[in-house]
């Protein structure tokens, strides 16, 4: 396995230093090896965004290779839980337990509807509902509001640069409307095959050609920076489609 780095310039008046963050998605305990943990290394960033599916339900725990990664990065780590996290809380709540154990032990700081606050930045991890999820053996997805995360988070300061932590990017039109500046996100996996002039194919909705899986978007003055992930869940496919980890610089304008 080899991953693909984007980076990403990002400018903002709310700022007073420059910021290198790394945001990770989707590992689904995926074995990252020397060369592709070197490589992380070498970006040198000041931050670590982890926007969940780190585990895989389909595997057994325990799962240690994102605990590995955490282990040698020696920088601030912030997780937020995605849809496998959710899966695991919800079935089996003591494994869950033990693993967010493990994390904190490691130095992570779990967002789990919570907020992280530096001088200058509020960085915000939003864990969805099941709801807010499709499944196999029920269509029906309920769509996450700008009241709800409100409800949840509580509002932004806008005096701050407001960074938001969310592993479901199909709600950036609320994200925006709640006044999140950045948005990181994953959990699409780039659409599974990325076709040349078209993009992303497929959803985890199982929904053809999804608006968001990959890269920069914009809504008015917010951003949402999608990663494709690294690991494959239970559907092991990647067509033109790397394992992608995203590097963004934050300075001032």
């Amino acid at each position: 396995m080899r991953i693909s780095f984007s980076n990403y310039k990002i400018k903002s008046n709310k700022v007073q230093r420059h910021i290198r963050i790394l945001h990770i998605s989707d590992l689904h305990d995926a074995a990252l090896g020397e060369k592709n943990i070197r490589q992380i290394l070498d970006q040198k960033a000041d931050i670590c965004l982890a926007t969940g599916d780190m585990i895989d339900l389909y595997k057994k725990l325990p799962q240690e290779e994102f605990l590995k990664l955490c282990q040698v990065l020696k920088i601030p780590i912030l997780y937020s839980f995605g849809n496998h996290e959710l899966y695991l809380k919800k079935h089996d709540p003591k494994k869950f337990s033990e693993y967010v154990e493990k994390l904190k032990e490691n130095g992570v700081i779990i967002l789990d509807n919570a907020k992280y606050e530096t001088s200058d930045i509020d960085f915000f991890g939003l864990t969805f509902k099941d709801e807010n999820y499709f499944k196999w053996f029920n269509s029906k997805k309920e769509n996450a509001t700008n009241e709800e995360i409100t409800n949840i988070l509580g509002k932004p300061h806008f005096d701050k640069l407001t960074i938001l932590l969310a592993h479901n990017p199909f709600f950036f039109p609320e994200y925006e409307k709640w006044g999140a500046d950045i948005v990181f996100s994953g959990h699409v996996h780039g659409g599974i095959v990325i076709l040349p002039h078209i993009g992303g194919l497929l959803s985890p909705e199982r929904k053809f050609f999804p608006r968001y899986y990959s890269g920069k978007y914009e809504i008015n003055f917010a951003q949402m920076y999608v990663s494709r992930g690294i690991g494959q869940s239970k559907l092991k496919i990647r067509i033109n489609n790397k394992p992608h980890i995203i590097v963004a610089d934050i300075n001032k304008y």
